[in-house]
Parts: structure tokens; sequence; C-alpha cells
């Protein structure tokens, strides 16, 4: 398999989480929903035959969020899972099989291999900037 870990997601997600707290004045409680946002895609690796076509999308994503809304009456929240999907489909992207963005047609791919050296250095390097940014 050739998708990002789910800790490089969670890195990923913390780093977003950093920038919007210290940056943006984003509550602590938004990290649930980043965290959230960066993790459901990956949903659809209980039916294989569909990973990174069912939930890897824009019409995924939208449909997500507009839900997520409908049933918090909290745009911020919705915003925020909205942020860590758009995380996940930007690191699964990078890797060899990539994203299909609009469900359908070209995918955009890298060649990143999870759990090679890139995958590891992606996961401590977003870790260590999100410590660093909070603690500044």
């Amino acid at each position: 398999m050739s998708f990002i870990k789910k800790v490089t997601h969670l890195a990923f997600s913390g780093f977003l989480w950093a920038i919007a707290w210290k940056y943006f004045g984003a509550p602590a409680y938004v990290a649930v929903f980043i965290v959230a946002g960066s993790i459901i895609p990956d949903l659809d690796l209980f039916f294989p035959q569909y990973h990174r076509k069912m939930l890897h999308n824009l019409f995924a994503l939208i449909g997500m969020t507009i839900l997520l809304f409908l049933l918090s009456s909290n745009f911020l929240l919705a915003q925020f899972f909205a942020i860590g999907c758009l995380g996940h489909f930007i690191l699964d992207s990078l890797t060899e099989k990539g994203v299909w963005w609009l469900g359908f047609g070209g995918r955009i791919h890298g060649s990143l291999r999870t759990g090679g050296f890139l995958d590891r250095c992606f996961c401590v390097c977003f870790s260590a900037i999100a410590v660093a940014i909070a603690a500044i």
C-alpha cells in the first residue's frame, strides 16, 4: 500500500492546528475537528476496492463538511474539519497512488512511499514545527 501513514496525518493535523491557534486565535477544541478531518477520509480503507475513490475527493469533502455543519450548526467546526480533510488529500497526493481530486479522471500523485524515509521525515518535521509554533 502506498498511502501516508496515519501518524503522519496526525502530525500534519497538529501542525495545522498550531498555525490556526497561534496565528488565527482558533480555540483548542478545534484540534479535534482538524484531526477528525485528517482521519475520516481513510474510513474507505474498510472497502479496499473504493479506497481513494469514495472519500478522497472534493465532492466527498463538500458533502462531509455540509453534513457536519447541518449536525452541529457550527460553521467554524465545519471549516476546520474541511481543513483537516484537505491536509489529508494533499499528503496523499504526494504518494505514488495519489488522489483523484474530482473522483474521476486524472489523479495527482508523487513518488512518496509509505513508511519510507521522506514519510518519516515529514512526520518528525510536522511534529517539531507544531511544538515550536505552540511554544513560541
